[in-house]
């Protein structure tokens, strides 16, 4: 191991702020001022010539050894294990790698620490069951879609919604009753009260996964309680961050010929819903509106712009429908829409003003099923 490092308390103290507390090899991150078992305040940290101070030593050389012995700039915080990695095999960790490794932490630390207050946010994450499959949401993919969205995060954890412990198919009436009782209950409990009452949540970030249904009803809870970033989940490659487009995808709302008592809204974006299978489930006797991605596709919606030009149809459609069909009506709802859509349709929906939506869940023998029911209170 290299020799000992004799920093002054000025750069010792300099070399810590830099660090943020944090081991600097590059996919360690380890916080060095906690003991992660007991909890307790312990210094777990080491300093690590990046050049040696002997022209003998780990990285050592003849000219710049002795210049650079105490230079904070060729000193890393680094925790043990890490120490003892890059001295032991130093040929496999040469100077040029560690400098690199330093620049890189003490940058991403002062990007990080540079944020206003203003723009911090709590992460919300929520993933139900779809099929048999549940995806949970990755915290530090979360975080760094954020970071980049120009927000940090607000707490170093996320505020989960999710039921991890329901087993159930969404192909049964009992999956949404649980995850709808779930849902609700946590939201109340872990973000209502500090909205409302505490109103330490003055931002949130919605990273989820689950079935439509329960992303509109999701949606539904925010509304405009609190601002909201909603994060689109993309396949290829797989991120959380938004995209960019000159082209943006425009969106139509059909009206019907026929005016019946039954209304159906169908949304088709990220796949086209056939009329005939509405008509299966409700029968022909209906009211069809429709809206419509010029050519439904998975990635119709990439970009916030276009995140926007359907929360504004979808505004216009709940009021036109209101008015054609009056205020004692149910919306039947199927939707074929991407994980941002389904939520902003909740968070459009205005559970005074606007008529309660009926949703239904499509199985994969391409039936539809009723799923939750958003707004039922306001049935008379």
């Amino acid at each position: 191991m290299a020799g000992k490092v004799n920093l002054s308390q000025k750069d010792t103290y300099l070399l810590w702020g830099r660090a943020a507390g944090r081991c600097e090899f590059e996919g360690c991150n380890k916080i060095l001022y906690r003991d992660n078992f007991s909890l307790r305040s312990l210094n777990l940290a080491e300093r690590a010539h990046i050049v040696a101070r002997s022209p003998n030593g780990p990285r050592g050389d003849l000219d710049c050894s002795r210049s650079l012995v105490d230079n904070i700039d060729n000193v890393m915080l680094l925790c043990r294990e890490c120490h003892d990695r890059i001295d032991s095999d130093s040929s496999s960790f040469p100077a040029v790698v560690l400098k690199e490794m330093k620049n890189k932490h003490e940058k991403r630390i002062e990007f990080l620490t540079g944020f206003d207050n203003e723009k911090s946010s709590h992460i919300v994450t929520y993933s139900a069951n779809i099929g048999d499959i549940r995806v949970p949401i990755d915290f530090n993919s979360a975080v760094m879609s954020m970071i980049r969205n120009g927000r940090t995060p607000a707490e170093p954890f996320a505020i989960d919604l999710s039921n991890a412990g329901n087993a159930l198919k969404d192909d049964s009436a009992q999956f949404w009753e649980v995850e709808e009782r779930n849902l609700v209950t946590k939201f109340n409990q872990k973000l209502l009260d500090r909205i409302s009452e505490t109103g330490d949540i003055r931002h949130s970030s919605l990273f989820a996964i689950a079935p439509v249904p329960l992303l509109i009803k999701l949606g539904s809870l925010f509304t405009d309680k609190c601002p909201v970033d909603i994060y689109q989940k993309k396949r290829e490659p797989s991120t959380w961050d938004w995209g960019c487009r000159d082209l943006k995808t425009k969106f139509h709302i059909s009206v019907p010929e026929c005016k019946f008592d039954t209304v159906a809204l169908v949304l088709s974006l990220s796949a086209d819903i056939n009329t005939e299978d509405v008509y299966k489930t409700l029968g022909k006797n209906i009211s069809v509106w429709h809206v419509r991605a010029e050519t439904p596709n998975y990635d119709c919606i990439v970009t916030l712009e276009e995140l926007g030009l359907f929360r504004n149809i979808m505004r216009e459609t709940l009021n036109k429908i209101k008015k054609c069909h009056g205020a004692d009506n149910v919306i039947h709802t199927f939707a074929a829409i991407p994980i941002s859509a389904a939520i902003e349709v909740g968070r459009v929906w205005m559970p005074r003003a606007d008529l309660p939506m009926q949703t239904y869940n499509r199985l994969p023998n391409r039936n539809f099923q009723k799923a939750l029911l958003i707004g039922k209170e306001n049935i008379r």
